[in-house]
């Protein structure tokens, strides 16, 4: 989703069916932490995680479908021990996510990025990867293909464009990664 000074919103929503007999314990811990309908702001430490479970969920493999419910299943756990919020994430991370969403058509490279955080290259790797989850330059790809996976979806776009919306020169190296990151080439994914 494009917001209106031209960055991505990246919105996940859960539906979930639970088994009466076997998720009791969880739809009520879930009803007494968020209630019904309620959005919750999780920062962007579980981006990776989302694009993940979105990829196997619409997988034609029920094995992957499975392992989707079992990760979404194991990440309510989680969040019921410890809720991370935005507001807790390290200042340089936050600029560094800013720095990402708002240069999503540009391609860049760590140093890049440094230079915009003048911050050591080994620390800031360890500081992001423990605020949210995954290295710098991996969420930074799955930013940009899970922004790329939305506009193929949803407008008509020719590849080339789409590929060059989120910071691609060639649309053949675009396919490639994209490829890599959902399992499916960007025409199929289309479909």
């Amino acid at each position: 989703m494009v917001v209106a000074n031209g960055e991505y919103l990246l919105q996940y929503i859960a539906i979930l069916e639970l088994d009466p007999d076997h998720d009791a314990d969880l739809a009520n811990d879930l009803d007494a932490m968020v209630g019904e309908g309620q959005i919750r702001r999780l920062g962007d430490r579980y981006h990776a995680l989302f694009a993940q479970i979105s990829r196997q969920t619409m997988s034609i493999d029920s094995r992957q479908q499975r392992a989707a419910s079992a990760r979404m299943a194991g990440f309510l756990y989680d969040l019921m021990v410890d809720t991370p919020t935005a507001s807790g994430s390290h200042p340089a991370v936050e600029r560094a996510l800013e720095f990402m969403r708002s240069h999503m058509a540009v391609a860049y490279s760590l140093d890049e990025l440094l230079a915009e955080l003048a911050l050591d290259k080994s620390y800031f790797i360890r500081l992001f990867k423990k605020n949210v989850g995954v290295p710098p330059m991996k969420y930074a790809m799955n930013l940009k293909m899970s922004a790329a996976s939305d506009l193929l979806r949803t407008t008509p776009e020719p590849l080339a464009a789409v590929a060059a919306r989120v910071g691609f020169d060639d649309e053949y190296h675009f396919a490639k990664r994209f490829k890599q990151w959902s399992g499916t080439a960007p025409g199929a994914h289309r479909r």
